[in-house]
């Protein structure tokens, strides 16, 4: 029997048009030096699929792509009280940040 190759889901996304996005979390003091980006973003999990696909539609509705994100940031609990308390939410928060002049 002939040996079956390994399938590249990278290869066959980039062939599709896709392209694989790397984006780090960051730490409250890296976030300083950089741009919030959108708005805040709820998660019911800080799984990456949902940072990325859910980061994306938010930053779409601004006329911004992942491209634009040099990193993600989730919140700590103290952190965006009036967004938590007018959406009744009490899940993770993330905010994404891109480079640019914070004035």
């Amino acid at each position: 029997m002939d040996k079956i190759e390994k399938i590249d889901p990278g290869m066959i996304a980039n062939s599709l048009g896709a392209k694989i996005v790397e984006i780090p979390e960051i730490t409250e003091e890296q976030a300083e030096q950089y741009l919030a980006l959108g708005s805040p973003v709820m998660l019911v999990a800080a799984d990456k699929l949902y940072i990325y696909h859910l980061g994306s539609r938010m930053l779409q509705g601004y006329g911004l792509t992942l491209d634009a994100v040099v990193g993600y940031r989730i919140l700590g609990a103290d952190e965006e009280t009036d967004f938590r308390e007018k959406c009744s939410f009490k899940g993770q928060v993330v905010k994404y940040y891109g480079a640019g002049n914070k004035n």
